[in-house]
């Protein structure tokens, strides 16, 4: 939500809140390749501006740690360019997914955009004039199908080490994208325990969170409230798009299969059918 304001107010009391009015409006520019307008022409795509670190202002198990988040969706024009008014000044993250029209389906994401921006606080009197954050290419998106390898991974371990996906190269992997700031998490976090219960006791079988909120502190607090005993990691600030693009996933969760090697043995795998999926590639009963 916008222009979000925390009030403490106490029995008796009246309390003036203001909301608006106090900040910038921003502009820019999304440059879309042309085969994706022209051989898409009922292509949308949806965009916001959202502040840095979100899912703790979401997610948090605290009361007394809430902080108001931020989202401005914002429409983008035809020729790519869009404009945000009354922005406050901070941190955030310009996010746009493009979808394409596919047969049989409403659209699947074929272009995205993730980069931080930052809107600075005026002088004292300054111009007040819009500012042009400037022009983002949208980078295309890959649809993996199985038996292709896998795009490597680079993650940040909430313990802080670095890691590679193709360090994982011997048996199976339960890839699980996640962003613990736009996601639902809980939704599948449930059935991500009972499968790393029934089967972690197997060399040939580990569980990979890749979170794509960037933050590892925030990451690291969301596994250990929640007992999570897998690895967790979290994709770096400046590689989210690149990573977005390589596997084909969004802010909400994804969950691949990988063989030995790296090779893809399912994408897209549904919640419910995680665990059967993985005992079949086991050959567990």
């Amino acid at each position: 939500m916008s222009h979000t304001v925390l009030v403490d107010v106490k029995p008796g009391q009246t309390v003036p809140v203001t909301v608006g009015g106090t900040g910038r409006s921003v502009k820019g520019h999304i440059a879309i390749p042309a085969d994706l307008v022209d051989d898409h022409p009922s292509a949308s795509g949806i965009s916001w501006l959202k502040t840095r670190n979100e899912g703790l202002r979401r997610y948090t198990t605290r009361a007394r740690d809430h902080v108001p988040s931020i989202t401005y969706p914002f429409p983008l024009r035809p020729d790519g360019s869009f404009e945000v008014h009354d922005v406050l000044p901070g941190d955030y993250e310009l996010e746009v997914v493009w979808y394409c029209r596919a047969a049989n389906r409403i659209g699947i994401p074929c272009g995205t955009v993730a980069h931080a921006v930052h809107v600075p606080t005026p002088a004292q009197g300054g111009n007040m004039q819009a500012i042009d954050l400037g022009t983002f290419p949208l980078i295309r998106v890959n649809h993996l199908r199985p038996g292709e390898p896998a795009p490597d991974l680079e993650l940040r371990l909430i313990t802080g080490e670095m890691i590679k996906l193709s360090d994982f190269s011997v048996g199976l992997v339960l890839l699980h994208f996640t962003d613990i700031g736009w996601d639902p998490f809980a939704a599948e976090s449930s059935r991500l325990q009972d499968v790393y219960r029934r089967f972690s006791g197997s060399e040939q079988f580990q569980v990979i969170t890749a979170n794509l909120c960037a933050d590892a502190g925030l990451a690291q607090r969301y596994a250990s409230e929640r007992n999570f005993g897998w690895v967790q990691g979290v994709v770096k600030q400046e590689s989210t798009a690149n990573v977005i693009s390589a596997f084909g996933v969004d802010r909400a969760a994804n969950i691949f299969l990988l063989g030995p090697g790296g090779t893809i043995l399912a994408t897209a795998i549904d919640k419910r059918a995680m665990e059967s999926t993985v005992a079949k590639a086991l050959q567990e009963p």
